[in-house]
């Protein structure tokens, strides 16, 4: 899979992400925050060619270990589902 790809299917996997939270935005500062972050990790999937996919990789990582703490909940559990296949996008999971 070419890296245009990778980043493309990185992307969508945020989406689901972003789609699975959203609604908690407001009784959440963490779900804000969340939501804050993923908006710069998509700004910085915005060129594929430029995107460093390392790094991203890393920063969803301390998201992912961020969200363990909410397992059990269902936007936080499928939140990991996204972030688990993101990994296995990227060729780490």
């Amino acid at each position: 899979m070419s890296k245009a790809e990778k980043v493309h299917r990185v992307l969508e996997e945020l989406e689901g992400i972003e789609n699975a939270i959203r609604p908690y935005e407001y009784y959440s500062e963490e779900v804000t925050k969340a939501l804050n972050f993923l908006a710069t990790m998509e700004d910085s999937l915005r060129d594929p060619q430029k995107a460093d996919l390392d790094y991203v990789l890393s920063r969803l990582t301390q998201m992912e270990n961020q969200a363990i703490q909410y397992r059990g909940y269902e936007p936080a559990d499928e939140a990991l589902r996204h972030l688990h296949e993101i990994k296995k996008i990227l060729g780490k999971g």
